[in-house]
């Protein structure tokens, strides 16, 4: 909202009307009531205000609703389940656990950009892309990768379609080309 997060506004006490959206909700299972509690698993897209779905719910209940706790499980392919917890941190396990950058990305298209062009692209420069798809959307992100398949960057192509515009880097300056 103008340039900041809701929950911080209405954290500060402001009130704030958040336009509808259009959101997916895959399942919605009741895994707990014992009244007035209830416990909620669900399932939904990206982008989702839960405490907002709850206290949605809640009004089309006619009894309202507030939300006290909230455990996000998984995220895209990323599951709870699999993180580390505090007391298993030690250097031989966060080694063995460790994902590369790419798996970060895996869900998106992908773009190679030339090895002469990762300097630029280090230093968030717009560059030429040299083999764009067909169709995109200016809205698209990419995983750049570098000519072995590295994940070196997410960039956006602008509307023409020609240029690659990075806003994620991970490789550092001065060392892209060498």
């Amino acid at each position: 909202v103008q340039g900041r997060r809701a929950y911080e506004l209405a954290r500060a006490g402001e009130t704030v009307a958040l336009e509808p959206r259009r959101v997916h909700v895959e399942r919605l299972e009741c895994t707990r009531f014992d009244y007035p509690i209830v416990e909620l698993k669900i399932a939904c897209s990206s982008g989702t205000y839960v405490r907002s779905l709850v206290r949605d719910i809640g009004e089309d209940l006619g009894c309202g609703a507030v939300m006290t706790g909230l455990s996000r499980t998984a995220i895209g392919p990323f599951l709870l389940a699999d993180a580390l917890n505090v007391e298993q941190l030690n250097p031989q396990a966060v080694a063995e656990h460790l994902l590369p950058a790419s798996a970060a990305v895996q869900e998106l298209s992908a773009l190679t950009a030339p090895d002469d062009q990762l300097e630029d692209i280090a230093h968030g420069r717009v560059v030429w892309a040299t083999s764009p798809p067909a169709r995109f959307t200016t809205d698209q992100e990419f995983a750049l990768l570098n000519s072995t398949g590295e994940l070196v960057g997410v960039a956006q192509l602008d509307p023409s379609g020609r240029l690659l515009r990075p806003h994620i880097v991970f490789i550092e300056r001065n060392t892209a080309n060498s």
